[in-house]
């Protein structure tokens, strides 16, 4: 995968348009930055995850393995999607999604739901708000998205985020290629779909009931 700019993460986000559907009346809708529309919230924040656990492994600092773990104290087992650090770290750049899931994964070969799960940390309305507001973040934080505040008696109010000239450059020399292969590679479909499951699967855990 060459070298970007932007995290595959950010990418996805960015391009949206290519990784996630229009989505239904009921979903939550995502506003692209790049003015390509809106999507389904819940599927960009899905595919945004998968991706970087792929792009993670893609580069080399863990592996993703389909395994048979031990159930109800040792009498069966069950399949269980791991991931395993290689003791490899990949130079992505600062405060992206990457880095930050690469510092859930130590050790103990955690599952691939745990990672996101303890990641996102606290239950809340919407995990997958949460995981496009933290890409948009990054971004942010590196001055490749602007972000304007809006406060009423210095209360903080809203913000809109908006990509600079400089950056759409950047982006209009990228392309979403390379990380849609990693979604569609031959032999994979089945890890991937995993990923997909044990994502959502975290998402919905994090989700607070409305009870």
């Amino acid at each position: 995968m060459p070298e970007s700019t932007f995290a595959p993460s950010e990418l996805v986000l960015l391009l949206g348009d290519r990784f996630a559907g229009a989505g239904s009346f009921t979903q939550g809708k995502e506003e692209l930055l790049t003015g390509a529309g809106t999507v389904a919230q819940n599927e960009l924040a899905r595919e945004v995850l998968t991706v970087a656990l792929l792009a993670m492994e893609h580069a080399g600092e863990i592996r993703i393995v389909n395994e048979k773990r031990k159930a109800l104290l040792g009498l069966t087992t069950r399949q269980a999607l791991v991931a395993e650090a290689t003791g490899s770290r990949a130079a992505w750049p600062g405060g992206t999604l990457e880095g930050e899931l690469r510092e859930r994964i130590d050790g103990s070969r955690p599952e691939v739901y745990d990672v996101v799960y303890r990641w996102l940390g606290n239950d809340m309305a919407s995990p997958e708000r949460f995981v496009l507001g933290r890409v948009k973040r990054g971004l942010v934080g590196r001055g490749l998205v602007q972000r304007e505040e809006k406060r009423t008696l210095k209360v903080f109010v809203s913000h809109d985020d908006t990509l600079p000239e400089a950056t759409r450059s950047l982006l209009a020399a990228e392309s979403p290629d390379a990380l849609l292969g990693l979604l569609r590679a031959p032999g994979r479909a089945e890890v991937v779909e995993l990923i997909r499951k044990q994502v959502t699967k975290a998402l919905n855990r994090r989700t607070e009931d409305d009870d």
